[in-house]
């Protein structure tokens, strides 16, 4: 058995790459000291990786590997695992799952990652910013799919116009799709003339806000 890590140690952040296609982990140093091993000598596999998640949480985690398996998606789950001498840790993990190309073979399916340690003082904070990112992740994409659809955009591009349009403005991406999504499915029309004058307005709204907000209180008696 390898030497285990001490809980006591400073928590790591590792990173880890899961091929779908053959089954293949690749884990770094810092997974491997996240899971209380001393070295890179264990071999990962999935069994492996399930044996470590606390029982509760191992049959969301095989509900997220199957779904990593059959789809390009971002994914990020709160959970808990247990090391190699029992300590149990809270951690968060996010990643990507997409089609890569592989030399002259069909494509793999690859998901790749980080896990960080959010135990104790960071277990409510860890918790609240899945949630954000959750929310924020699904509106982008969201209005990244109206804009791919109505004008015809690749994801890149589209992605493009929403950070130009932002940074133009000066406001947030993750502000404005939200307030994007709102206001068009309020809007009848789909042309694509009519939705990038939404786009616009609702970004040159909300900057407008944010000046406001920014605005410094006037102070003194008023006449």
């Amino acid at each position: 058995m390898p030497r285990s890590v001490s809980p006591d140690e400073p928590r790591p952040v590792g990173r880890f790459v899961w091929d779908a296609t053959t089954g293949q982990w690749s884990w770094d140093a810092g997974m491997y000291h996240l899971h209380g091993y001393r070295g890179c000598a264990v071999a990962v596999d999935t069994d492996l990786v399930l044996e470590h998640k606390r029982e509760e949480d191992r049959a969301h985690a095989m509900v997220l590997l199957d779904a990593a398996a059959t789809g390009d998606q971002h994914f990020s789950n709160y959970h808990h695992i247990v090391d190699v001498d029992g300590n149990e840790r809270t951690v968060l993990t996010v990643g990507t799952s997409r089609l890569e190309p592989v030399g002259t073979t069909t494509p793999h399916r690859y998901s790749r990652g980080f896990m960080v340690d959010v135990t104790d003082d960071e277990v409510r904070s860890a918790r609240l910013a899945v949630e954000r990112a959750r929310q924020h992740a699904a509106s982008i994409q969201q209005s990244l799919g109206l804009l791919m659809g109505t004008l015809g955009l690749t994801e890149e591009a589209a992605f493009a116009v929403l950070s130009r349009l932002s940074q133009h403005h000066n406001v947030r991406v993750r502000d404005l799709a939200p307030r994007f999504m709102a206001a068009a499915a309020s809007t009848a029309t789909r042309s694509p003339r009519d939705l990038t004058e939404l786009l616009t307005k609702e970004a040159t709204a909300l900057a407008l806000e944010r000046r406001q907000q920014l605005a410094p209180s006037p102070s003194g008696p008023r006449p």
